[in-house]
């Protein structure tokens, strides 16, 4: 239940309690999402464990099919890795940070 409310409460808190006086804040977030991370890492652990390799060879836990998890979670990661890439270049000077923000409508 305490990583359930981590997430809003460390956004209610960085975004209405903490006036940090920034253009662009990103980077509030990074606390809230540890309790998003600790909350589906072992969800998605104990996911993975459920399907035994007693199932039939194509279902999710079957020979190929935890293979097929396995490669769906790479892919994933791979996605989440490439759009990371994207904002460091937005971050990576001052000038695309603030055009960014400007473009989007951030005051």
């Amino acid at each position: 239940m305490f990583l359930a409310l981590w997430f809003p409460a460390c956004v209610l808190v960085t975004t209405y309690r903490i006036n940090l006086r920034q253009p662009v804040n990103e980077h509030r977030m990074h606390l809230s999402f540890a309790g998003v991370c600790a909350l589906v890492g072992p969800a998605a652990a104990r996911l993975f464990a459920r399907f035994s390799m007693r199932t039939a060879a194509m279902a999710i836990g079957g020979p190929l099919g935890r293979p097929v998890v396995a490669g769906l979670v790479v892919v994933v990661l791979l996605g989440c890795e490439l759009l990371t890439s994207g904002r460091n270049a937005v971050w990576a000077r001052r000038l695309t940070l603030h055009e960014v923000a400007a473009n989007n409508g951030a005051t």
